[in-house]
């Protein structure tokens, strides 16, 4: 006899893991659940891209971090993938706690802000199980009021200066099943 699935306490978890504010890409529960599903969000984003350039992905577990996930690249480097949220955490914190809240409109000057100050704290970092071949910063967002555009007009237009640690940055946003794709940017990193 085939399973039941209980979908009412599947809804109740969902309910008590998603944040209004964040769609798909948050899993307030279990921070190594979330993390592993924007890893594969990624590795999808970047296949349909056609610029995967990593396998056997996973995520090296709670306290094991920074980095948070490491991978095997096409000529058998070592890959260390560190994640972070772009998020307004007033939204997040009135989201956390039931109340009312105005999603903020990022603007394009948020935006490069936003993305300068994730990569500047995440490039100060000291990577356990290194070393790495290359260390890769995946910025992953699901704000509502974050277009895509204005991140496309941001990435463009934008270099970063990190130091030795990053070799290479990227934006994921929210898939857009409108486009029936994910949105995934490579951010134009300099060394210093």
């Amino acid at each position: 006899m085939p399973s039941t699935t209980n979908w009412t306490r599947l809804a109740e978890e969902f309910k008590a893991n998603s944040r209004s504010d964040a769609g798909i890409l948050a899993w307030e529960g279990d921070r190594s659940v979330a993390e592993e599903g924007v890893l594969i969000a990624f590795a999808l984003a970047l296949q349909e891209q056609e610029r995967l350039f990593f396998s056997n992905a996973f995520h090296r577990g709670e306290g094991n971090d920074p980095p948070d996930c490491e991978a095997t690249g096409l000529a058998d480097e070592r890959i260390g993938i560190e994640l972070t949220e772009l998020i307004d955490p007033e939204t997040a914190a009135a989201a956390r706690a039931g109340n009312n809240y105005q999603a903020k409109r990022w603007s394009e000057t948020d935006i490069a802000a936003g993305l300068a100050e994730r990569i500047a704290a995440k490039d100060a970092g000291n990577p356990k199980g290194g070393p790495y071949d290359r260390y890769v910063l995946l910025v992953y967002t699901d704000e509502p009021g974050l277009s895509v555009d204005a991140a496309r007009s941001v990435v463009s237009s934008r270099v970063y200066t990190a130091t030795e640690l990053l070799s290479e940055a990227y934006l994921l946003m929210s898939s857009d099943p409108s486009a029936k794709q994910h949105h995934c940017f490579q951010l134009n990193l300099r060394g210093v």
